[in-house]
């Protein structure tokens, strides 16, 4: 087994990051137990493909066309986000067989709560910036490589920041910032922008008391701003329904070429449903209501998961009560149910703002993107694969539950994975 070295390093709040050790056994080094092994394949589909299901058919081989369904400013700033990118759609296109790759661990000093990929342009290696459960923050990185910056936090809890380099400097604000930017916007609404428009979860309400996100405020509006023209467009959700989540999500789901803006719309009769708007206000799509109340969905990202490379919005359904990883693919005004994975996973704990529990990546090496999400006890994670017959998982065992997000970032070598768990330790899957 390959040993790895990892250097922890101290930040304190408003404070340059410092190059002194911290508290570490042995520098931080450790050996990996972690172990990834393949389950039985999951060719769990939907209605369309139900007579194949029996089937493991392996996905086509082909190129796949990553930027399909994405709309990331161009060129996209670098940043440190635990949705991954500016726009809310979890995505990095990047790939690795995580299976091939011999995990690595930092030991902490306390369980961490976010973890982030910190983008110094200046560094030979791959840095991870970690909130701890009691606010502090550290550099782990896998070689002696010093780093300068501030960090941010808001109100009494962690949480992730944005880091924005210019002119070799690093600028840092609360990824937490919709207030600041939009009319009475969610106290945790998060912005998200192409690059032409910010878009914020407003107008607070208590008319749906489901309190998944932690408290029993929800949106009622979503706001889109044109950042050239400062027009406001205001898309108002009918009572009794809201926007359950803590921001919207910006993808291009039916391939024109023009942004459109997901949310997870939920109500007290039948619970909550994927929608997706244009820019203008109207209702492009949306899916079938779950159709119980108080039954969530996380959405995750937006990407050409389907087996011929289509484009699919994806999401975990019911992460608190035996999640199932869902592919939907539009259909006219539909978001008709693909294909999904068994009712294993989760992507959120309940009460938490931690919403960034699952990415979209290459996590098999074979160029096509697939879904990392915890398993349901959040103490092994899955590369969910999808399939002509419906979708392949492979676990990945880990010795603590997940506490942070999933983080990730496309190093020159592929893929790199990270994520904490409550044994105080920082998992690396780094080629």
């Amino acid at each position: 087994m390959t040993v790895r070295r990892w250097r922890v390093t101290a930040a304190a709040l408003g404070c340059v990051l410092v190059a002194a050790a911290c508290a570490a056994p042995d520098d931080g080094a450790e050996l990996a137990d972690p172990t990834a092994t393949s389950s039985a394949s999951e060719a769990q589909a939907s209605a369309s493909t139900a007579a194949a299901a029996g089937e493991a058919d392996a996905a086509p081989s082909g190129a796949i066309d990553w930027r399909r369904g994405r709309v990331e400013p161009d060129p996209a700033p670098v940043v440190g986000r635990t949705d991954v990118a500016v726009t809310g759609n979890r995505v990095v296109e990047a790939s690795s067989d995580l299976a091939a790759i011999e995990a690595v661990v930092a030991e902490l000093p306390a369980a961490p709560a976010w973890v982030i990929p910190w983008p110094d342009p200046t560094a030979d290696v791959q840095q991870w910036l970690v909130t701890l459960v009691d606010g502090r923050e550290l550099l782990v990185e896998e070689a002696e490589v010093s780093s300068s910056g501030t960090v941010a936090q808001v109100g009494d809890e962690p949480v992730p920041v944005d880091a924005l380099w210019n002119d070799g400097r690093v600028f840092v604000e609360p990824a937490y910032r919709g207030g600041e930017m939009a009319i009475d916007a969610l106290d945790d609404a998060r912005l998200v922008t192409d690059g032409e428009i910010e878009v914020t979860l407003v107008g607070p309400t208590d008319r749906y008391a489901h309190g998944v996100l932690g408290d029993a405020i929800e949106a009622s509006a979503i706001e889109i701003l044109d950042l050239e023209s400062q027009k406001r467009t205001r898309i108002e959700i009918d009572a009794p329904a809201v926007i359950e989540g803590n921001s919207p999500m910006l993808a291009d789901v039916d391939g024109d070429g023009a942004t459109d803006v997901v949310v997870t719309r939920s109500d007290p009769t039948d619970g909550a449903r994927l929608e997706v708007y244009r820019v203008d206000g109207s209702l492009l799509a949306s899916s079938a209501p779950i159709g119980r109340p108080n039954r969530w969905r996380n959405q995750l990202a937006v990407a050409p998961t389907g087996p011929n490379g289509e484009i699919e919005l994806i999401d975990v359904r019911t992460p608190h009560l035996g999640g199932t990883v869902q592919f939907f693919q539009l259909d006219g005004d539909e978001l008709v149910l693909a294909a999904n994975s068994s009712s294993d996973f989760t992507s959120h704990v309940f009460g938490s703002r931690n919403l960034d529990m699952g990415i979209v990546a290459d996590g098999t090496g074979d160029g096509r993107p697939d879904v990392i999400v915890p398993r349901q006890d959040r103490r092994a994670f899955a590369v969910i694969a999808r399939t002509e017959a419906g979708v392949d998982v492979t676990l990945f065992e880990l010795p603590a539950e997940i506490t942070t997000n999933i983080a990730a970032a496309a190093t020159d070598g592929g893929l790199a994975v990270a994520m904490g768990t409550s044994d105080g330790r920082l998992l690396v899957w780094s080629p």
